[in-house]
């Protein structure tokens, strides 16, 4: 089991504007990319996208398609705090793809992964 796995939420149903917003914010706040869907895919950001950030001991997953539109998987505290920092209200309905426990696992061979600095 990965950490912070306890209290984490998935907010779904995230307009596209909003989604890129919200990547742009933890970009802007010191988060680091991690992983992301990988650039050379040729459905990169038109039909399909995925970032995964990381500050201190805390994650962000986001996932992306062109039908149900965006979902964020973090701790409950992360969610609000975006919420009120850039000013969504996230809806909480059946996620499309952060609810399965072996995601990473499966996107593994289609992620490119970044190098982390200390």
């Amino acid at each position: 089991m990965g950490h912070n796995k306890q209290q984490r939420m998935i907010a779904t149903n995230i307009a596209t504007e909003q989604f890129k917003q919200i990547i742009k914010f933890l970009q802007n706040k010191g988060w680091k990319l991690i992983a992301t869907y990988d650039d050379q895919l040729y459905d990169k950001g038109i039909d399909f996208d995925f970032y995964q950030f990381r500050k201190d001991s805390d994650e962000i997953l986001l996932a992306w398609d062109n039908w149900e539109e965006g979902e964020i998987q973090a701790s409950k505290a992360i969610i609000n705090e975006i919420a009120q920092q850039i000013d969504i209200s996230f809806r909480f309905g059946n996620p499309g793809y952060l609810h399965q426990e072996d995601f990473l696992d499966k996107m593994h061979p289609l992620l490119t992964y970044y190098q982390q600095t200390p």
